[in-house]
């Protein structure tokens, strides 16, 4: 068979909107999500905060259609301390809304608390522990028509490190506050959420108000290259172009390239008989 999510070990949640089989809706409001890891983790809302299923569509592909509504769990899939992590998020905006660090996905605790017990990995291409700690990569980059977000961190680094992809394009962090290590199995309530998350205050809020079509969630920084095989996994599914920024280098142990497109890389004696080709 061919690739999938499951092709690459450490996979913990697996949130597939297209998948009929893991909704359960009440005329379109979604009751229940299930991950399709093994895990199995069911996210659940309530009867005031349901997204709904049916109504948002990308390249044929169901999503669900949050406008500030959010699935909940108490489970972690495996999750605690400090962990590294990997997430995918396919997400598409609609616009509208009050909060402008929408979160698509959220881990830890989900109420009041003790800062840095919980991450937000928020559509403006943010990190946030609570209590404003955060990396911020750019300030707009969720976008219309369509975006893959992925995020990774390291397993007890500080909320300020990370790495931020759109498209497949790595962004450079813009800003960064406070240097809190993030615990996100203190206190009680630990849990996910999925449409919003805690920030500052420690209150549930930080609505999405957009399509969710996938989330992927690893135990584990992927490499390079395994995180460009999910990218063009969910390129190919959802119709959204990567930005071509792939070379050689970076993937590592590269010893030798030799391209012979790159004309300052040939030398001639001048009547077009190659001397010298050094490699990049």
């Amino acid at each position: 068979g061919g690739f999938t999510p499951e092709s690459i070990s450490g996979l913990q949640l697996w949130m597939d909107a297209d998948d009929s089989d893991t909704i359960s809706d009440t005329g379109g409001l979604v009751d229940s999500w299930t991950d399709k890891s093994s895990n199995g983790v069911v996210f659940s809302g309530t009867t005031t905060t349901r997204p709904t299923t049916g109504t948002a569509t990308k390249n044929g592909r169901n999503g669900l259609r949050f406008a500030e509504d959010f699935l909940e769990t108490s489970e972690m899939a495996g999750f605690s301390g400090s962990p590294a992590i990997t997430v995918f998020v396919v997400i598409d905006h609609t616009g509208g809304g009050s909060e402008n660090v929408p979160g698509p996905f959220h881990l830890g605790r989900d109420g009041s608390g003790s800062a840095g017990e919980s991450i937000l990995f928020a559509s403006n291409a943010s990190m946030h522990a609570f209590n404003s700690n955060h990396i911020t990569f750019e300030s707009a980059i969720w976008k219309d028509g369509g975006t893959i977000l992925t995020f990774q961190r390291a397993s007890g680094s500080q909320i300020n490190t990370g790495k931020c992809w759109r498209n497949g394009d790595e962004k450079s962090s813009s800003s960064t506050s406070g240097t809190i290590t993030p615990d996100v199995g203190s206190g009680a309530n630990p849990g996910m959420q999925i449409g919003q998350g805690v920030l500052t205050s420690g209150t549930n809020d930080n609505f999405v108000n957009g399509d969710i079509y996938e989330i992927l969630v690893y135990d584990s920084e992927l490499s390079d290259a395994d995180r460009s095989q999910v990218e063009r996994w969910l390129s190919e599914r959802y119709d959204i172009p990567l930005v071509p920024n792939f070379s050689p280098t970076k993937v590592s142990g590269c010893q030798l390239w030799l391209d012979a497109s790159d004309t300052d890389t040939i030398a001639d004696d001048g009547s077009d008989n190659v001397t010298d080709w050094t490699d990049k």
